[in-house]
């Protein structure tokens, strides 16, 4: 669930709380992602993570606050899952919420873009394969994604073995056998 605000907390273009912000990765209809990194370094750690900028400004009907608290319950609640995008923090300030992850460096439409010369049978079967293996956990979860495309698809092949995460679970609900969903959502272009 969102946590509680904290009105206390620095919320500016270089800093949000113990977070340093950094370049921009993407940007959604109510969101902008950038790339972070915790002001304390502890025992030289300097990974860096995403942290996804919610504007409540933009968040003027029940439905869009409903989509930020979808995300933050899936990511928690679903994150311990190889395929499935981790969630490190989530904070909440008076200007935004504010979820940072582990950092994946492109959505799978960039991916097979730059390693389209690359793509056989084989790498795209084991990306299916993580893809499914993922969806798998959310089905075992009782949850649908209802968003599922090629931008939502995170991958990062950085060091040698490819990885797979699914992210943004805006438009997630629960489902159980037998339920019937009704809702219109997703992309248009999807």
């Amino acid at each position: 669930k969102i946590p509680a605000l904290d009105t206390a907390l620095v919320e500016n273009t270089q800093n949000v709380g113990e977070w340093m912000i950094f370049d921009s990765l993407g940007a959604g209809q109510f969101s902008v992602v950038k790339r972070c990194r915790k002001k304390e370094i502890h025992g030289g750690d300097d990974k860096e993570y995403a942290i996804k900028m919610i504007c409540k400004d933009k968040y003027r009907t029940v439905d869009s606050i409903f989509r930020a608290e979808n995300e933050i319950k899936a990511l928690t609640a679903l994150g311990d899952h190889p395929n499935i995008l981790t969630a490190e923090d989530v904070l909440h300030g008076k200007i935004g919420l504010y979820i940072v992850t582990e950092l994946m460096p492109m959505d799978l439409f960039d991916f097979t873009e730059k390693y389209k010369y690359h793509l056989n049978d084989n790498l795209v079967g084991y990306m299916m394969g993580l893809l499914l293996s993922g969806l798998d956990h959310l089905w075992k979860h009782d949850v649908v994604h209802r968003d599922l495309k090629p931008e939502n698809v995170l991958a990062d092949f950085s060091g040698g073995d490819l990885r797979i995460k699914i992210c943004d679970f805006g438009l997630c609900t629960p489902f159980r056998q037998g339920d019937t969903l009704r809702d219109f959502c997703g992309s248009p272009g999807f």
